[in-house]
């Protein structure tokens, strides 16, 4: 990094904007949450942050998170079973810049993270790691966007590059196999703009984004049917609070996805003018479509949230009923039986006092008035 920003006078917020941790901590912060409107206009790069889907094979429901065990660390949360399947939500990155001085060759730089290759660390909320945690890509992968009708094969891109699977392609791939085929209409190579390299990498996001909003959806609707109380008011609690926890950590999701939507289509509307072509309107299109969807997957997270507090204070109160219920017994029960054992004690239940015995009447006498 240091010789290459040295070589093209890069800015270092470029490199930080694509290295950076998304974790919170107290002594630093990262680019993307400093950084103001008015500076981002100015900037000759685009940092992309996104969320890849995976379906993991692992079945270990202690398993909530691992760390991607790469030069950038990325962190992979892990959602409980949805239909008997774990979805593990991977961060990426990506940095788009170019370098164009005047009357010198331009360069295109992008940084991208590498392929997922079931190589993970445990997290500090894990101290194991199950032996193998295999994954593949949530729904067979986003869908191709490009107008390529023709199959591809390995042969097409030549000897030296590989065409990914949706099991294992990454954002470097996926870049070589649509600009072998289809150059964008936005590119124009006699007077390239940034917006002609982020293209791309901006289509390959809002597909990954679509996958997002998809594994989001089935989240919500799962814990939506959970609501639904039964008769075991312990478990119904622990579930109840479950649910909770999970639909808080999937607001603070929403507000983030927010924010990474926002930022893109903020620099869409920046590079857009009068002579934009109708790929480029068609991409701020998609963008606002995706920031309308989680939008209103917010709003029914946030209609969700008080009904699951709601039956979770009911089932306490259900509870609490339960238990005065089980008191008023043991009352009823202790005023009848401590009189008569205590009588039966103090009489020692002689022949005479016994059942039968002609004093028996002294017992229940002895005994009503205590």
């Amino acid at each position: 990094l240091e010789e290459l920003g040295s070589f093209f006078d890069i800015d270092p917020w470029f490199f930080a904007s694509y290295v950076h941790q998304t974790w919170r901590k107290t002594s630093t912060q990262s680019p993307a949450n400093c950084s103001l409107p008015s500076r981002e206009k100015k900037q000759n790069f685009l940092p992309l942050h996104y969320h890849r889907i995976v379906a993991l094979q692992q079945k270990d429901t202690t398993l909530r998170s691992v760390t991607r065990n790469t030069n950038q660390q990325r962190k992979a949360v892990i959602l409980p079973s949805l239909g008997g399947e774990r979805i593990g939500l991977v961060q990426h990155s990506a940095s788009v810049m170019l370098i164009n001085p005047p009357g010198q060759i331009w360069t295109a730089i992008i940084l991208v993270d590498p392929p997922i290759k079931n190589n993970y660390i445990p997290s500090k909320r894990n101290s194991r790691l199950p032996p193998n945690l295999d994954s593949k890509a949530f729904l067979g992968g986003y869908e191709d966007f490009s107008d390529i009708k023709f199959p591809v094969t390995p042969r097409d891109t030549g000897n030296h590059h590989h065409v990914a699977q949706a099991s294992d392609r990454a954002m470097l791939d996926e870049l070589v196999y649509y600009w072998t085929h289809q150059r964008p209409q936005v590119f124009d190579p006699s007077a390239p703009a940034l917006q002609h390299f982020s293209y791309y990498p901006l289509k390959i996001v809002a597909a990954e984004w679509v996958n997002y909003i998809a594994a989001l959806g089935l989240s919500l609707r799962e814990y939506e049917l959970r609501t639904s109380l039964t008769g075991n008011l312990v478990a119904e609690l622990e579930s109840l609070n479950t649910n909770l926890r999970i639909l808080q950590g999937w607001r603070r999701r929403i507000l983030s996805t927010q924010a990474k939507l926002q930022r893109n289509m903020r620099f869409i509307r920046t590079r857009s003018n009068s002579s934009s072509t109708e790929d480029w309107k068609d991409l701020l299109e998609d963008y606002e479509f995706l920031a309308t969807e989680v939008a209103n997957y917010g709003e029914k997270l946030e209609a969700m949230v008080p009904l699951v507090t709601s039956a979770a204070a009911l089932i306490e109160s259900r509870r609490a009923l339960t238990e005065t219920e089980n008191v008023t017994r043991l009352t009823a029960l202790a005023v009848i039986f401590i009189p008569l054992s205590y009588v039966a004690a103090l009489f020692s239940m002689a022949d005479a006092f016994a059942p039968g015995g002609q004093l028996f009447w002294v017992y229940f006498v002895t005994a009503v008035p205590l």
